[in-house]
């Protein structure tokens, strides 16, 4: 067998070959826990938030070198899954992955187990808007068209849907100095039944559930969120309908899909697994499997999610005392 000896500087060559072409490790790579980490889900499987979970966990393991455990908690408006996270170490090993629902939760209960300020957001994984929809011809189908028919006519117009998306415009319609009479649904699709029966008068719903009715017969009145629309929702719709915060000047939020942890985790592996979660968003094979569910990711890391999400608490507190 020929040996072959390398001299110091083909050596140091080498050396620097190696080092260029290997993957350089991550900045926040010594915060993360050790071991798997697991998702807590405050809903039951099949959800959007427990769909988006799973996919996610799917694809964990070569961005954050350990996998996920996914357990569903549901129950008591989903706040049984936050207490959950509670009783867990400040490790940053336990994440939670909720919508607006557990804060809405927590915000209408007159003595709540916790705050909703409760934790530290790692990341918002996306955010969905709530649109308003009417039927065309009414003198309420366009959004000057309502404000004057709800003036002249305080409290008679309907606004139907779940309590997240009536939060959501509670705060533009009083903004806007009206009047209009919330009918709060359990369920999307009973509202949306309800609404194309005409026993209301206007459907407040995501851009999902309004872009599948938009039609001859129904239009899209109003986008009460404060982020402008995708290209491919715009196109659903037929036109633009930009937002209350831009359009109008109206304060306004959208409703995320947030990740926590206990509040007491480090800064620093709320950062690293921030970091880590963004890249994990922008897998491809992440991207592609939220689409098909109709839905579109957007991530948002720790340093913005977490103002964002103070600022959302506070316009929903103010919006829930306008709904009672």
């Amino acid at each position: 067998m020929k040996r072959i000896f390398l001299g110091a500087g083909c050596g140091a060559a080498l050396a620097l070959l190696a080092s260029a072409i290997a993957p350089a490790p991550a900045i926040a790579d010594t915060a993360l826990p050790d071991g798997p980490l697991t998702w807590i889900v405050p809903f039951s499987a099949g959800g959007g938030a427990d769909t988006w979970t799973r996919i996610i966990a799917e694809q964990a393991e070569p961005h954050f070198g350990r996998s996920f455990i996914v357990q569903n908690r549901p129950g008591g408006g989903a706040v049984l899954g936050w207490q959950e996270l509670l009783a867990q170490p400040a490790d940053g090993r336990t994440l939670i992955h909720a919508s607006p629902t557990p804060i809405i939760t927590l915000l209408s209960e007159k003595e709540p187990l916790f705050a909703p300020t409760e934790t530290k957001i790692v990341g918002y994984l996306g955010t969905y808007e709530t649109l308003l929809a009417a039927h065309r011809g009414n003198p309420w189908s366009d959004w000057d068209g309502l404000v004057a028919y709800a003036k002249e006519n305080p409290g008679q117009l309907t606004v139907a849907g779940t309590n997240s998306p009536l939060i959501n415009v509670a705060g533009i319609f009083d903004q806007a100095g009206i009047q209009v009479t919330f009918v709060p649904y359990p369920g999307t699709s009973d509202a949306v039944s309800d609404f194309l029966g005409k026993h209301v008068d206007i459907l407040a719903g995501t851009t999902t559930s309004v872009a599948a009715l938009v039609s001859d017969e129904v239009v899209a009145v109003l986008n009460a969120s404060d982020q402008e629309l995708t290209e491919e929702v715009r196109a659903a719709l037929g036109e633009d309908v930009p937002p209350v915060a831009t359009d109008l000047g109206f304060e306004a939020s959208s409703s995320p899909r947030w990740v926590g942890v206990h509040p007491d985790t480090p800064d620093e592996i709320v950062a690293a697994l921030s970091e880590r979660l963004a890249a994990l968003m922008a897998d491809e094979k992440v991207v592609q499997q939220i689409r098909q569910t109709g839905e579109e990711p957007g991530y948002v890391p720790a340093s913005e999610a977490q103002p964002r999400y103070e600022r959302l608490v506070e316009q929903m507190k103010r919006s829930i005392d306008l709904l009672e």
